[in-house]
């Protein structure tokens, strides 16, 4: 599950996020989305798990998805935990970048937690996110 590969809900859910924040500020797939998402998620995440423990699990993230993805070599986590050097990446590297680094992230999230608090924290944040199908991650289809 974790280093090898994102789970295909993960990657669904990562996918919809960047696309949202993408589409909320007219940002193409930009950096600004991944931060944007990276950010949410941190705010909301440092009240529960602290500010070291998010950077710990935003740094394990990161780590993850080097190992799947070069494109990332340049992403770094800042001492409080926000991504830095995102800038690097080139415009068509993205969403797939953001999509394995967000992706991994709720992997994490959701060895952790479970999916449905996890799933909970998402609809906190992002209100507008589909439901999801019963016991998994799937997002139902409008």
């Amino acid at each position: 599950m974790i280093g090898s590969h994102i789970g295909p809900n993960s990657q669904k859910l990562a996918s919809w996020l960047l696309e949202y924040e993408a589409f909320a500020e007219e940002l193409s797939s930009s950096p600004a989305s991944i931060t944007r998402v990276s950010e949410k998620l941190r705010l909301h995440l440092i009240s529960l798990a602290g500010s070291s423990g998010f950077h710990a699990l935003q740094a394990r993230a990161l780590v993850l998805s080097k190992i799947q993805t070069s494109r990332l070599k340049a992403i770094e986590v800042g001492t409080n935990g926000s991504l830095e050097g995102l800038e690097s990446l080139a415009n068509g590297e993205t969403f797939s970048a953001g999509t394995v680094l967000i992706g991994t992230l709720l992997e994490l999230l959701n060895v952790f937690i479970g999916y449905d608090l996890v799933f909970h924290l998402l609809q906190n944040i992002w209100s507008e996110l589909p439901e999801r199908e019963s016991d998994s991650w799937e997002l139902k289809e409008d």
